[in-house]
């Protein structure tokens, strides 16, 4: 087998991996163009194809090489990963002015103060093409300066954010359809926030397990999406804390009664981290029961409960 069928090979195994990690972005002909890839393609396995054609309009990278985008001036679509300085430098409006869709993943140095605040970098720039952009969940959003309107986002999928950052967010994305993120914890709540009417689709996710269970900053969220439609949250509790956070919990079905009128579909996914001779099996069947009563009359629901035990959970390479 030639380095470039082993190319093709690798290629296409990444392909499908990118397609189901972003199958819900309803970008329409991302899927049955991205075999046009494989030939525009001037890196394959980290080395450089000795061409390349105006025709190209997606490009992906998966390793740590400073690419230089002014050579790529037309693309529609980029894939990073492994990111570094200088590909996030780049990602500009004047350098990719026809960008449409952006996914960076895995940012190693996520952490480092050398890599510029991605997310500012790419509200504060004029992205009046780019529809859908996915940003690692490694990144912690926060607004540092002032940002731009971006009326054709779509889809947004990024890291942390507090209250301030999602307000920021909906006023900039005025046509935001569907948007997940993970949230932070919050000291105090933030101001009111002006409802956004074209947000169909919301995906919460909690990475902490000592974050209380009253839903006051759930309702914040909540209150300023009326025509939601699809509502996923995540969510994770020790089994030691689980009588009595959840024996008297309600799953947010106050929350949608009073906020979320047109919401067709609710799933909650609970990971219960167990820890010592706690009776779990009895509280895990009446929280189904009480979810079921709370929930399954109304729209579409669907509870889903994950066990695990502190060293599995220790011994994991990957986020959750």
């Amino acid at each position: 087998m030639t380095k470039q069928q082993r190319g093709k090979i690798v290629l296409e195994f990444l392909t499908d991996l990118f397609i189901e990690a972003n199958a819900d972005l309803h970008v329409g002909t991302l899927t049955s163009n991205w075999c046009r890839l494989i030939d525009g393609m001037r890196l394959v396995l980290g080395k450089i194809i000795p061409y390349y054609t105006p025709e190209n309009r997606y490009l992906m990278n998966t390793h740590k090489i400073n690419i230089d985008f002014t050579c790529f001036t037309n693309i529609h679509c980029l894939f990073l990963m492994h990111t570094t300085y200088q590909q996030i430098k780049q990602v500009d409006n004047h350098i990719l002015p026809y960008l449409k869709h952006l996914s960076i993943q895995n940012m190693h140095l996520s952490l480092s103060t050398d890599l510029p605040d991605t997310c500012n970098k790419i509200f504060s720039n004029d992205s009046s093409h780019l529809q859908s952009c996915f940003l690692s969940n490694k990144t912690i959003i926060k607004r540092t300066q002032q940002w731009m309107q971006m009326p054709s986002l779509r889809v947004l999928k990024v890291g942390l954010i507090n209250l301030l950052a999602y307000k920021a967010i909906l006023s900039s994305c005025p046509n935001l359809y569907s948007f997940k993120f993970i949230t932070f914890v919050e000291t105090e709540i933030s101001s009111e926030i002006k409802s956004h009417l074209n947000i169909k689709r919301l995906i919460l996710k909690n990475d902490y397990f000592f974050q209380s269970w009253d839903n006051r900053i759930i309702e914040t969220y909540l209150s300023c999406v009326p025509n939601l439609e699809q509502l996923c949250m995540y969510r994770h509790i020790f089994s030691s804390n689980m009588k009595n956070c959840l024996m008297n919990y309600d799953w947010c079905a106050s929350l949608i009664g009073s906020y979320l009128p047109l919401l067709r579909r609710f799933n909650f996914y609970l990971h219960v981290v167990e820890l010592g001779n706690v009776d779990k099996d009895n509280i895990v069947r009446q929280c189904i029961e009480n979810f079921q009563s709370a929930h399954n009359t109304r729209y579409q629901s669907w509870f889903v409960i994950k066990r695990s035990t502190m060293p599995n959970l220790l011994e994991r390479k990957t986020p959750l």
